[in-house]
């Protein structure tokens, strides 16, 4: 069975996959999803997505007609990255892209499918690289907030 943080990280991670041309959106970055990728981006990985939870605040709190539960504050960094020919305006435009992309799948369903209560956005940030190719890169981050029985990181 896993803890409520994991099937969320899960759910995000099918999400992430979702953003391909052929289902509506403008990029294919989910073509290559990593948990936790802390190697550099091949041009053969590109684009690509990558997802790290790197923090979870929590409170207690005490919902009326209930037990105490746990709230949580997930920070969720996504990372977005292309390295193909073009000049600089192509690889800003398309950075753009996949971050519009990763908004609008966020947007199918802020809950996660009912496991958070909501989804909030937090800054992105865009670079770009010029080596033999030009790498566009877009960190995202948003908050997943959600609930735990108390002390029961399996039980909502």
């Amino acid at each position: 069975m896993d803890s409520i943080r994991q099937q969320i990280i899960t759910a995000v991670h099918a999400r992430m996959e979702e953003i391909r041309r052929l289902n509506g959106y403008t990029t294919d970055v989910g073509a290559h999803v990593f948990p936790w990728a802390t190697e550099e981006v091949t041009m053969e990985d590109t684009p690509s997505l990558t997802y790290r939870d790197r923090a979870a605040a929590g409170e207690q709190t005490t919902i009326e007609d209930n037990e105490g539960q746990q709230e949580f504050a997930l920070s969720v960094e996504i990372e977005v990255a292309d390295n193909r020919p073009g000049t600089d305006r192509t690889a800003a435009a398309t950075c753009r892209a996949m971050i519009a992309d990763v908004y609008a799948a966020i947007g199918v369903d802020d809950t996660w499918g009912g496991l958070a209560l909501y989804t909030t956005l937090g800054d992105d940030e865009m670079e770009l690289q010029r080596g033999e190719h030009v790498l566009c890169r877009a960190t995202i981050t948003v908050v997943i907030t959600y609930r735990t029985k108390m002390w029961d990181p399996y039980s909502q």
